[in-house]
């Protein structure tokens, strides 16, 4: 059960081509709005709704994310992924409803200009520089992604593909901005969009029609196959199903942050955000965030609904080193060649999207934030002019990080470390007017620690020995993160950790309202965001 070179290899290269040469046009043809910060990071703040929400589905479904759905239900059933797309969407939809009209209404240009306001330079600095080196882990991500997916399909040298990509991607960011980026992101939209809904009645005829997928459905962990939450049921030898095996508080406290690390931790992500930044207005920001959630729920589903059927259509003998390939077996065995070019097509186009809109993000706020920190008096022209430059910079660093590990290792460490360090200083400086800057430092670190503690110090033994006793903590560490067991014990410890960082926030922000007021809850002007009237 290999992939093969897809015979219509000649056709999937020309139509990624075809693409590209459209993400360069469009680069181009928007090269001349760029005028300002604001017009290169931010699209002017002209993005309405229906961008909004193209541009949140599309940079948010990158084709790890398409590819790895698939893969994550086959081996552990719906529980593999609670955390995408169930509470990637309860992101969107929680900011669409809470957050994104009133980080809307401060006018920043970006989420370091909002820190820098409502902190100061030293918690701005510390948010900056954790982004920046989380961000190159997730931008190498989507560079590996498209080598391998380019390689697999075609049989043309990875490195050479994902170099290809990459320059590919910094061009239409450097010359465009986020002008171009959203423009090229609904066209990757609507290319993922028809894709994935065309794949649909192609799936359940193979798999004999929804009765035969709903009683056949099965996975290789042989959990319950629909749990999406703590399962209280018990498996053929006595365990307990829990939560990806693990019983009691490990369970519990795994079903917790399957939930909430993403939920609500990408509440603070600076790529969703920039969307918020961009918008023609609050309400369009918020409109855009719902609909994209609900269309990004739908979307998501599709690839789990896809490795639900391998399972059954391969009987669960997908050999284990060929899960991450499960969606394209599949489209190569059951799916017309047409659809399979033009799935192919949709991934490139979400690589795309993820990437180059990452790659802008996480470079302006870098440069955007620390620039004018050492530099006071830069001009807002020679600010873009910086922006600009340092895009390549930061492609070429996340080009070398693509050699550091595997994509799902590098998408672990992206998305698991920002959550109990940064999220509470983004969301209690949005709503608690007492939070202050040595609060916010002091739920940084102590969310760092705390979670650096218990992961290896608590849980990580802790959860070596639920399933191997006896096992030694250094002699045997190369076999525990083989075993997944240190993976496991950095998202069990990340709820606790973040309410070690919440703690941080309330007491020491309550300790120090003396030595440091607490700046107001303003926006650019510095008029009070309760006073702004919403638009």
């Amino acid at each position: 059960m290999e992939v093969q070179v897809f015979q219509t290899n000649g056709i999937i290269l020309v139509c990624i081509g075809i693409f590209l040469v459209v993400a360069i046009l469009v680069g181009l043809m928007y090269k001349k709005k760029i005028n300002a910060t604001e017009d290169f990071t931010a699209a002017g703040r002209s993005l309405t709704w229906p961008f909004i929400m193209a541009s949140v589905v599309a940079t948010w479904i990158g084709a790890a994310v398409i590819l790895g759905g698939a893969s994550e239900v086959y081996e552990y059933g719906f529980q593999g992924i609670v955390w995408d797309p169930f509470a990637t969407t309860c992101t969107l939809l929680l900011g669409g409803f809470f957050v994104v009209k009133r980080l809307r209404k401060t006018r920043s240009v970006t989420v370091g200009d909002f820190y820098t306001n409502r902190y100061g330079d030293k918690m701005a600095t510390i948010f900056t520089l954790a982004q920046a080196i989380t961000g190159l882990a997730w931008v190498a991500a989507q560079f590996k992604s498209f080598g391998i997916l380019i390689h697999m399909t075609t049989g043309f040298n990875s490195n050479i593909a994902t170099i290809i990509g990459a320059v590919v991607i910094v061009f239409v960011a450097m010359t465009g901005g986020l002008w171009a980026l959203s423009r090229t992101d609904m066209i990757s939209f609507i290319i993922i969009t028809i894709s994935l809904v065309f794949m649909v009645p192609f799936t359940v005829s193979a798999v004999g029609g929804l009765g035969n997928f709903f009683s056949s459905a099965g996975n290789l962990a042989d959990l319950p196959e629909f749990s999406i939450f703590y399962n209280f049921t018990k498996g053929a030898d006595g365990s307990p199903h829990g939560f990806y095996w693990y019983g009691g508080i490990l369970g519990v406290l795994y079903a917790l942050s399957a939930w909430i690390a993403l939920g609500v931790g990408d509440l603070s992500c600076p790529v969703l955000n920039a969307r918020t930044l961009a918008a023609k207005s609050e309400r369009h920001a918020a409109k855009g965030f719902i609909l994209g959630g609900i269309i990004y729920f739908i979307l998501g589903m599709i690839p789990v609904f896809i490795g639900v059927a391998a399972y059954i259509l391969s009987k669960g003998q997908m050999p284990e080193e060929s899960l991450d390939y499960i969606l394209p077996w599949f489209v190569q065995n059951y799916m017309p060649d047409w659809l399979g070019v033009l799935f192919m097509v949709s991934l490139a186009a979400a690589i795309v999207s993820t990437a180059g809109d990452t790659v802008l993000i996480d470079s302006s706020i870098f440069v955007s934030t620390l620039v004018k920190r050492l530099n006071p008096d830069i001009t807002d022209s020679q600010i873009v002019r910086k922006l600009i430059w340092a895009l390549p910079v930061y492609a070429l660093l996340s080009y070398l990080v693509t050699f550091a590990g595997g994509i799902y290792e590098l998408l672990v460490f992206s998305g698991a470390s920002l959550f109990p360090t940064i999220v509470t200083s983004y969301l209690f400086g949005l709503f608690w007017k007492k939070a202050n800057q040595k609060g916010a430092i002091a739920s940084f670190w102590a969310g760092l620690i705390g979670w650096l503690i218990l992961t290896f110090f608590i849980f990580l033994p802790a959860a070596t020995n639920y399933f191997d006793e006896g096992v030694h903590l250094i002699k045997d560490f190369s076999y525990i993160v083989s075993e997944g067991y240190l993976e496991d014990s950095v998202y069990i410890a990340a709820v606790p950790a973040w309410i070690i960082s919440i703690a941080a926030m309330i007491v020491i922000s309550l300790k120090t309202q003396k030595s440091d007021p607490p700046k107001p809850i303003t926006d650019i002007d510095g008029i009070e965001l309760d006073s702004v009237v919403m638009n």
